[in-house]
């Protein structure tokens, strides 16, 4: 009897064992600080082995994404899930009609998301020639031809809008700016080394103790 009561312990034992090392979970969220740039990292660890990734810093979040994580032989790996969202911007092209057979017109007329008229500097990428758009002068001048070109607005704080033009006919384009939100990390793998007690992770395995070393935030 004692022998079959040692041998029921034993095998509890080895059972707990084997659970212990067989999870592959973790839980909570993990940060890092940069003492540089004042950034901070944050990946918080979901049910369903999911996670979220958010670089925020002075003025809010900057990088963000999410997708499924998994652990293997002390690695652990963050797949970013696809980023299907669209920005959303409101463009509209009218074509004009003008005679004139050496050159057109690009009319632009560009607003922030109140309405309110915006001047700027608009790039043709095939060149990199930069227009002036303001109050004076709207529209820029080029030569008629078949071809295609992109002009690009980019004005701080808002996304870059890439419109393609041909250049047979005379234009008026209308561009309502959209804020520019966080970058989203998409469909990317980034894998870390994991600690033996799963406290850290890090992202150099010969220098476990550098400045990018992600530490569990311990709740209240």
């Amino acid at each position: 009897m004692e022998g079959i009561k040692k041998l029921y312990y034993f095998l509890l034992c080895l059972l707990f064992i084997n659970i212990s090392f067989s999870q592959k979970k973790l839980s909570v969220k993990y940060c890092m600080q940069s003492l540089v740039e004042n950034n901070t990292i944050c990946v918080t660890f979901i049910e369903n082995n999911k996670f979220e990734y958010i670089h925020s810093g002075c003025l809010g979040i900057n990088i963000q994404g999410h997708g499924v994580y998994s652990i293997s032989n002390s690695l652990l790996v963050l797949k970013f899930d696809k980023n299907t969202t669209e920005v959303k911007r409101n463009v509209s092209i009218e074509e004009l009609k003008r005679d004139s057979k050496k050159d057109i017109n690009l009319e632009f007329e560009i607003k922030d998301p109140y309405g309110t008229k915006v001047w700027m500097d608009i790039i043709r990428l095939s060149d990199s020639t930069s227009f002036r758009i303001d109050e004076i002068e709207p529209s820029i001048k080029v030569i008629k031809s078949a071809e295609i070109d992109t002009y690009r607005i980019q004005f701080i704080d808002y996304e870059t809008v890439d419109i393609e033009l041909n250049h047979n006919s005379d234009k008026k384009i209308k561009v309502q700016l959209v804020e520019r939100g966080p970058t989203i990390i998409s469909n990317k793998e980034i894998i870390y080394n994991l600690s033996e007690n799963k406290l850290e992770f890090y992202n150099d395995k010969n220098n476990p103790y550098g400045l990018n070393i992600f530490k569990k935030v311990l709740q209240k």
